[in-house]
């Protein structure tokens, strides 16, 4: 739960490398 919320709140773009590691967490 506290990684989608952590998606919606980064931006798209400037957490793109962040982005990629929590998908793969997911």
């Amino acid at each position: 739960m506290t990684e989608t919320a952590d998606d919606l709140s980064a931006p798209l773009g400037q957490d793109k490398p962040r982005r990629k590691r929590r998908l793969r967490l997911a």
